[in-house]
């Protein structure tokens, strides 16, 4: 997404504190020890924690064990504020198709590690 530095109202944030925002929030000691959790394997709900939390974030499916729906609150929380330093406030409408799902599940990854 290209942004016209014209078009730009004064109280708009610039790409650059919007990253740096969200960057923040996921170099949280908390929140990046948590997403490490995220990729362990879960036995019952046969994926990772990561990827049945945004299964149950976006609503793809309904029931999963209890470690995976508090992962899925923590997960929901990080996007949140993410979406909200990217200057949004919706991104369940902005990821809900597989190819975003697994972007977002890499990116996760990688701030993981």
């Amino acid at each position: 997404m290209d942004i016209d530095p014209l078009k730009l109202k004064i109280n708009e944030p610039y790409t650059g504190d919007m990253i740096e925002t969200f960057k923040k929030i996921t170099d949280n000691p908390l929140a990046k020890y948590l997403l490490q959790r995220s990729l362990n394997h879960c036995k019952k709900d046969k994926s990772t924690r990561l990827e049945s939390a945004l299964d149950l974030y976006l609503r793809k499916k309904e029931h999963a064990c209890y470690k995976c729906r508090f992962m899925s609150k923590i997960i929901g929380y990080i996007l949140k504020k993410g979406a909200t330093s990217f200057g949004t406030s919706e991104i369940k409408e902005a990821i809900d198709n597989d190819y975003w799902i697994k972007e977002l599940d890499s990116v996760l990854k990688g701030i993981a590690l």
